[in-house]
């Protein structure tokens, strides 16, 4: 119904408008059928609905179709998990020998198993956990371990705000990497949305850093599905 309302004012005052659409639908067609090779119905799907509707379905497809850059990022993910699911293989091949000499898994040792085998959670030992139940503390032991770097700083998170938080992590990275220090940051593009990311970041790239924006938001607005964000929140030192 909109889009034969659209069509009854646009088509005939608007012609360049119906073919940048039309030639926009054709394009959208092309690339979900070379997306979607491996799963014709789905494609076949989508093409309809841009045949049917072709506004309506292209509006859709931006909010809830496969991101255009979607098949860039699982690819990269695929070739993460075929290399843990290989250690997990090992490790589940020598688990009689992790089991008996290498890991201290004392009274875990069901859990471990289960883990490993139900999810490919794959063994590390020598580990220390330290659970913060409090934001100011948990940044103190951030800030901290930072400060405490002598080769190499790798940071990975979601959001980072032009606050006094944001301002004095910033100020930190850059101070380390002027001392020498390897410092590589990676932040969320929804993350990061609201700060001008040059001129925030600029201290920390001039002192020498290394800082990468994940998943940079070539359309605002149409692209900031959560379900293709970065929400890690990591620290290597």
């Amino acid at each position: 119904m909109l889009d034969a309302v659209f069509w009854s004012i646009f088509g005939n005052a608007y012609i360049p408008i119906a073919l940048l659409f039309l030639l926009l639908d054709i394009a959208l067609c092309i690339t979900v059928v070379f997306l979607e090779r491996k799963n014709p119905p789905v494609a076949m799907a989508w093409v309809l609905a841009f045949i049917v509707f072709p506004i309506i379905g292209i509006i859709i497809y931006m909010f809830f179709g496969r991101h255009l850059y979607g098949a860039r990022i699982f690819s990269k993910k695929t070739e993460a998990d075929i290399m843990y699911k290989n250690i997990a293989r090992e490790q589940l091949e020598r688990w009689n020998e992790y089991h008996g000499e290498t890991l201290d898994a004392e009274g875990f040792e069901k859990t471990a198993a289960l883990l490993l085998n139900a999810d490919d959670a794959i063994f590390t030992d020598n580990n220390k956990i330290t659970v913060f139940t409090d934001g100011e503390e948990k940044f103190a032991a951030l800030f901290d371990a930072i400060r405490s770097a002598k080769h190499h700083i790798h940071i990975e998170y979601f959001i980072i705000r032009n606050d006094d938080l944001g301002r004095k992590m910033v100020a930190l990275l850059a101070e380390k990497a002027a001392e020498g220090v390897e410092v590589r940051a990676i932040f969320d593009a929804a993350g990061t949305f609201r700060i001008h990311k040059k001129k925030f970041f600029g201290a920390i790239c001039r002192a020498g850093g290394d800082v990468r924006i994940f998943f940079p938001l070539k359309i605002p607005f149409l692209n900031t599905r959560l379900h293709f964000r970065n929400h890690r929140k990591i620290l290597v030192v």
